[in-house]
């Protein structure tokens, strides 16, 4: 059996959480009530014209961001207590609340995806003791958040034989730039949190083991397969990655930074000894070997 034939069969056999891909919501988080607006009858026409210049200013001061805000329906369905969320931009420098990207929206015509999001939280989780008696414990979690958007604006998900993507049309992979793309590499940490509102797909993958490598240049790409294998995403001997000739799924791929104090240099080299890390001189010779 060629290298090749292992790697597919071993992508093959990926198993997921039981519940990453049942995280579907079936409405909007609770919209804030808004206070009562003041009554403008006092104000004359020209001290409402010198307000509007001042909010326009302020809207446009260098830097400003509008802060992402992750529907409450999901996080609820999640079980995920939030502590921070750090929203994604594409112009001008990243702050403590926010995280820099060179370009956080892609399509392929069809569908739009956009890169939202870090958000970090803890939530309960059932791990297996020695025993195999489940026990709840509560697990620090790192999730990047995107939405997807059809470009038609008809709805995203589609059930039964309704068009549109379905869960198992939906897949991500954590990149750690220097080795070669793998769906194998972070498999353990892979779930997946969905969440559909107004024609909008809201996604939440789960990075935390991305954190080891928070000093490194990582990446993330998401497209509409679910396993994303060498045969969709590659690196080249620049340990640049590019989605392959002629794919026609959504060509979404994003760099992105998480915090340097995260990183775990003896818990990262002990994961990737465990794991199928490896560079692109060693990826293309086990391709090209056969038993």
């Amino acid at each position: 059996m060629t290298f090749e034939e292992k790697l597919k069969t071993q992508t093959d056999q990926i198993t997921f959480s039981e519940n990453f891909q049942c995280v579907t919501c079936k409405k909007m988080r609770q919209v804030l009530t808004q206070k009562e607006e003041h009554s403008m009858k006092k104000f004359n026409p020209v001290k409402l014209i010198v307000i509007a210049a001042v909010i326009a200013a302020l809207a446009l001061t260098a830097g400003a961001v509008s802060q992402f805000v992750i529907p409450h329906q999901l996080v609820e369905d999640m079980a995920l207590e939030l502590d921070s969320v750090k929203t994604v931009i594409d112009t001008g420098k990243a702050d403590k609340d926010t995280v820099s990207t060179v370009q956080k929206s892609y399509s392929n015509g069809e569908y739009t995806v956009t890169f939202e999001a870090i958000a970090n939280g803890s939530c309960l989780r059932k791990v297996f003791t020695e025993n195999e008696k489940p026990i709840e414990t509560k697990a620090e979690e790192t999730y990047a958040i995107f939405t997807v958007k059809r470009n038609d604006g008809k709805q995203v998900l589609g059930f039964g034989q309704e068009e549109g993507l379905h869960l198992s049309d939906i897949g991500y992979i954590i990149l750690v730039k220097g080795y070669a793309a793998n769906p194998c590499i972070f498999a353990d940490c892979y779930g997946i949190g969905e969440y559909e509102e107004n024609n909008v797909l809201y996604v939440a993958c789960n990075i935390t083991d991305a954190n080891l490598f928070a000093d490194k240049e990582l990446y993330i790409a998401f497209t509409n397969e679910m396993v994303i294998n060498y045969d969709i995403l590659r690196m080249d001997k620049n340990n640049e990655y590019h989605y392959v000739d002629g794919y026609d799924g959504i060509p979404a791929l994003f760099d992105f930074d998480l915090d340097d104090s995260k990183a775990d240099h003896e818990k990262a080299e002990q994961y990737k000894a465990e794991h199928s890390f490896m560079t692109y001189e060693e990826f293309e010779k086990a391709l090209a070997e056969e038993d």
